[in-house]
């Protein structure tokens, strides 16, 4: 067996020891990272889905103007895929608006499939119309 006289490195022992300290150390941080990055994809989708039906909206908003009478829209969009459900209603007798005379309520209902089943988000709106016919 050889002797060696220079004892100023690390065995392997100790730095499989090292290795597996840091592993147990590190291993919560990457399942918190795969959570986060997640999460982050869950509502960047929901975020992609409100902005386009908010574009919805403002296009509806200015069908509207040209047809006063236009009360219900859909839309079917390839990207992001989604469907958009335009209403306009007269407001609900039992809620405390229903005092204020000719206000409606404008609603456009996003709804896509995800990997965590249908989802749907509302956008909703209160207008002031003396001329509308209903």
């Amino acid at each position: 067996m050889m002797n060696f006289k220079n004892h100023n490195g690390f065995t392997l022992i100790e730095v499989m020891i090292a290795v597996a300290i840091m592993g147990l150390l590190l291993s919560p941080l990457f399942v918190l990272q795969s959570s986060v990055m997640n999460t982050v994809s869950k509502y960047s989708q929901r975020l992609v889905r409100v902005l386009a039906g908010q574009a919805f909206f403002g296009q509806i908003q200015l069908e509207r103007a040209l047809n006063p009478k236009l009360d219900k829209e859909t839309k079917k969009i390839d990207d992001p895929e989604s469907t958009f459900e335009y209403s306009f209603d007269d407001i609900d007798e039992k809620s405390k608006l229903a005092k204020f005379k000719d206000v409606g309520l404008k609603e456009v209902l996003t709804k896509w499939n995800s990997l965590e089943g249908p989802q749907e988000e509302a956008l909703i709106s209160f207008i002031f119309d003396p001329e509308q016919e209903k």
